[in-house]
């Protein structure tokens, strides 16, 4: 499964390259700018720009000496703070049009605007008649590499429709547990199918269980997990999982520990080892990847936008969180 941050992260290209393409035509007409730059990015955020119910497209406005159209109204869970965006040209200059956006702020009192031309983003949250700067600002024609990731970031954590739509939050959530239930199920029938098979003298190759004997890894030794493919974890109970991915490691280790011992649940939100801002483990849905497990009804989101060697790095650094435990956690690695 895609993760919504490298999903988006495809849509900003292709932006990026219609930006290139149809340049001539984005300059001269702002609805072809918003078709073809600015719906992309929108639906990608999971709002249905063909659903007025969801966005509002040219709402008429009419306030005081205030008369005129706004692109886009975003109806959120809270009718009484939407997001509006103003869209311009590709090419345009934006910022001899902030005044249009402080207008919007102070009228119409709407508190979370977005001024673009399709690839140059500006956020507003905190403008005043003496205070037109922006909050934060972006620039998709100069993005490239870990700068795109972080421009999608700034997307997902500004503008993602589930921070305010809590239904679509709610199927997100549902949608992540049923794929993550739906992998462990289809690792344990395979391991099921394949041993059936085996013993009935069919030549099927298998994924037995390891044996003991074999070179496990400690998650404290130092060794590099880079370029190398993942098997199996072995928990500290002696409980062995079959797990593929590094990310999957460390939701395993993140939801052991936090079964092991519930009081690590009143310390949610978990800082991940280096103390980022992003946290590690926490309630709320990371603006990163991630995945999720449910514990007392509770939904849990592990981030786990990390290397192998980070992600093995925090994995063992919330087993050392477990008190009394005296076996360690390891790994094995997959033949290649």
């Amino acid at each position: 499964m895609q993760s919504p941050l490298s999903a988006l992260c495809e849509t900003l290209k292709l932006v990026k390259l219609s930006a290139t393409s149809y340049r001539p035509q984005l300059e001269r007409n702002e609805a072809v700018t918003r078709a073809v730059l600015i719906d992309p990015v929108l639906r990608a955020l999971g709002w249905e720009v063909a659903n007025p119910a969801d966005v509002e497209v040219e709402r008429p406005i009419s306030a005081g000496t205030l008369v005129g159209r706004l692109d886009y109204f975003l109806n959120t869970d809270n009718a009484e703070r939407p997001i509006v965006i103003e869209a311009k040209k590709l090419g345009e200059s934006l910022e001899k049009f902030f005044p249009q956006i402080i207008t919007y702020a102070c009228t119409l009192k709407v508190e979370n605007l977005f001024l673009t031309d399709g690839l140059k983003w500006f956020h507003f949250t905190d403008v005043s008649a003496s205070n037109q700067k922006p909050t934060a600002d972006i620039d998709l024609g100069k993005a490239e590499g870990s700068d795109l990731t972080k421009a999608a970031a700034f997307f997902v954590e500004r503008l993602d429709a589930a921070l305010y739509l809590p239904e679509l939050q709610k199927v997100e959530d549902v949608m992540q547990e049923k794929y993550n239930n739906l992998e462990r199920k289809l690792l344990s029938m395979e391991r099921m199918i394949l041993s059936l098979a085996n013993g009935a003298g069919a030549t099927v190759p298998t994924d037995p269980e390891p044996e003991p004997s074999q070179n496990w890894l400690l998650l404290d030794d130092d060794w590099d997990a880079k370029s190398k493919k993942l098997s199996h974890l072995r928990l500290p109970n002696g409980e062995i999982l079959n797990v593929r991915r590094w990310g999957q490691l460390l939701s395993e280790a993140c939801k052991y520990c936090l079964t092991k011992d519930p009081t690590l649940l009143e310390k949610l939100p978990i800082p991940d080892k280096a103390g980022r801002a992003t946290k590690l483990i926490s309630f709320d849905k990371p603006p990163f990847a991630s995945d999720t497990f449910i514990i007392d009804d509770k939904t849990i989101y592990v981030c786990t936008n990390y290397s192998a060697n980070t992600a093995v790095a925090n994995a063992a650094y919330m087993f050392n969180m477990l008190k009394n435990t005296q076996a360690k956690a390891a790994i094995l690695l997959a033949e290649q």
